[in-house]
């Protein structure tokens, strides 16, 4: 069973409540919300399809350097900050995004105004108990991966990955990394970075002792991101880009 039974959140207070009841300052949170609560806990890279998932993301990593180095004003000199940057603008990577936030999580979980039909589901995690779990252990330390800091992470990127004999799996890893970018640091990125077993986050959630869930019930998702727009939780906070600051200048003129 997961950590904490799954019950309804239905407003913002909700989740108040559930922080005050199944979180504490001691333990790291890491949150995510899907806006379709039947979505799996798999990366971006697992769900297009690919016959060759890593040969395909070493394709997708090296096009997206070609072509972008001009648009970055000062660009990424290590691969975990060039995979940062694909995650966060689209690019499908192995990388699966989580956040410290709650409101960040809870807002994913409601914006996609055409999945206001089908209920949510905000996740929750204990990162330092995923690892342990996963077999990654910082000996002495509660602390997090980071890249470019903890050498155990190094395995884990994609060209490491990619070189890898296929049969050769491990566990995602919980990990940190530099906000190198608006995006990353207004939604409080943070990361699980898979190997090639992509499914195991999915696969041992229910057995797990590090995460649960919560349902988000349709209904309630229109209440919910009014009650975010409230606490200044918008898609220009979500998302710090002229095109959104345009846009809530505009909605907030009307």
């Amino acid at each position: 069973m997961p950590k904490h039974p799954e019950y309804e959140i239905k407003c913002v207070s909700d989740l108040i409540a559930m922080l005050r009841a199944e979180t504490s300052a001691s333990e790291t949170t890491w949150f995510r919300g899907h806006s379709d609560i039947l979505w799996e806990l798999e990366p971006s890279i697992n769900r297009q399809g690919y016959t060759d998932v890593f040969g395909s993301g070493i394709r997708l990593y090296k096009k997206f350097v070609q072509n972008s180095v001009k648009l970055i004003s000062n660009p990424p000199r290590e691969e975990y900050e060039w995979l940062f940057f694909m995650q966060h603008y689209g690019i499908p990577t192995h990388l699966m995004d989580w956040s410290e936030s709650p409101l960040i999580g809870l807002f994913f979980a409601v914006d996609d105004v055409s999945k206001h039909n089908v209920d949510g589901a905000l996740y929750i995690m204990e990162p330092t108990v995923f690892n342990d779990q996963a077999g990654h252990t910082i000996i002495g330390q509660k602390d997090i991966f980071a890249f470019g800091i903890d050498d155990e992470t190094d395995s884990y990127l994609l060209t490491k990955i990619n070189a890898t004999n296929k049969q050769a799996k491990q566990p995602p890893m919980a990990v940190i990394g530099s906000k190198n970018s608006a995006r990353i640091q207004a939604q409080e990125g943070v990361f699980i970075a898979h190997h090639r077993d992509l499914k195991w986050m999915e696969n041992n959630f229910n057995a797990s002792n590090w995460g649960w869930r919560h349902r988000i019930p349709a209904n309630a998702k229109a209440n919910i991101f009014e009650e975010l727009q409230y606490l200044m939780m918008d898609y220009f906070t979500v998302y710090p880009q002229l095109d959104n600051l345009a846009r809530k200048i505009k909605e907030s003129t009307k």
